[in-house]
């Protein structure tokens, strides 16, 4: 009688949780779609969002970041103010570039390493990923239905 009641407790925990994260679930889709929204209302986070790699959010997220693009003078700026560039260590008129500077604003940095590290895994634009199927033109690398894909 006691294994059917922490049964019973078990089954009524875990339904909360379950109604939970689909109340978390929601509330993250409505957030995508405003978000997605403002993308679309802007320009400028259109015209970034071209550029493969860069999705809705951290378009906007580098709009919002950066107030004029025009105060850098080349991308290696631009780059350095996120901290996307190598340290360096120079002495005795050697050079060393050590791993990236991590200054800047973390989050946007963390947005542009996981857009890059996206396109540099899939490769071209018809990706064989779970929901591009459709687009995948029988190369042959595609592992479909598996765990992991590759470059198409």
């Amino acid at each position: 009688m006691p294994a059917t009641i922490c049964r019973g407790s078990f089954r009524l925990l875990v339904q909360r949780l379950l109604d939970q994260l689909r109340h978390i679930d929601e509330q993250v889709g409505e957030l995508q779609r405003q978000i997605v929204a403002g993308h679309r209302a802007n320009e400028q986070s259109r015209r970034l969002a071209e550029v493969p790699g860069i999705g809705p959010i951290t378009a906007s997220a580098i709009v919002a970041t950066v107030a004029d693009a025009r105060s850098f003078d080349n991308g290696r700026q631009a780059a350095a103010w996120m901290g996307l560039v190598p340290r360096q260590h120079s002495s005795g008129g050697k050079s060393v570039l050590l791993g990236i500077s991590k200054r800047g604003d973390s989050y946007l940095r963390t947005l542009l390493i996981h857009g890059a590290r996206y396109r540099t895994t899939f490769g071209r634009a018809s990706l064989c990923g779970p929901r591009f199927y459709s687009h995948c033109s029988g190369c042959g690398f595609c592992l479909r239905g598996k765990a992991r894909f590759r470059r198409c």
